[in-house]
């Protein structure tokens, strides 16, 4: 807790966090528990939220109604612990893969560091262009492609229609893809 309280500059948004803390806690550990089974993980998971999450966004923590702030909560916890669940699947099964004489896990080639250089090149260029969308298309970006959520998880957080949070990631799908391409030779 000592953490994630130093990671917020001021001291209304330290009140703040303190009180969503202490509020959702046992909520989003009873989430995580019911997924992970294991005490110690769950507990994990709701730290990495408050410091991930709640302290990176805590001014649209602020913006939303005390319901949505709990739906949202508790839907980051369900999906961080699956998130774990399925990166400890993707352990086994790549240790099982390890196992076997020829596997990829070589040495990278050339062309492995110059894809790896470009990639990073688009990521910057893509994260240019999400700061020119608007708040809610970047709410609505964020929500579906960085959490995971669905449209439909996505609206109930939002307080949106299911169709209206479809519509805002298509528009601002098109809105980055005219900004990476202003020659309009996206697709």
């Amino acid at each position: 807790m000592l953490l994630f309280l130093s990671l917020i500059e001021t001291d209304e948004d330290r009140d703040f966090c303190e009180a969503l803390y202490y509020r959702y806690r046992s909520a989003m550990l009873y989430r995580a528990l019911f997924f992970l089974k294991n005490q110690y993980d769950a507990e994990d998971i709701v730290q990495t939220v408050f410091c991930e999450t709640a302290a990176k966004y805590i001014e649209k923590l602020k913006g939303l109604k005390e319901d949505s702030r709990e739906r949202f909560l508790l839907l980051v916890t369900k999906y961080r612990a699956l998130n774990l669940l399925r990166e400890r699947s993707k352990i086994v099964s790549l240790n099982a893969f390890a196992a076997e004489p020829g596997s990829f896990f070589d040495e990278p080639a050339d062309h492995d560091i110059l894809e790896t250089i470009c990639k990073k090149a688009e990521y910057e260029a893509l994260n240019a262009a999400v700061e020119k969308l608007d708040p809610e298309e970047k709410a609505a970006l964020w929500m579906r492609y960085k959490l995971e959520l669905s449209p439909a998880e996505t609206a109930e957080i939002l307080g949106e229609k299911h169709q209206t949070i479809i519509k805002r990631v298509q528009r601002a799908k098109k809105k980055l893809a005219s900004i990476l391409d202003p020659e309009g030779g996206a697709a």
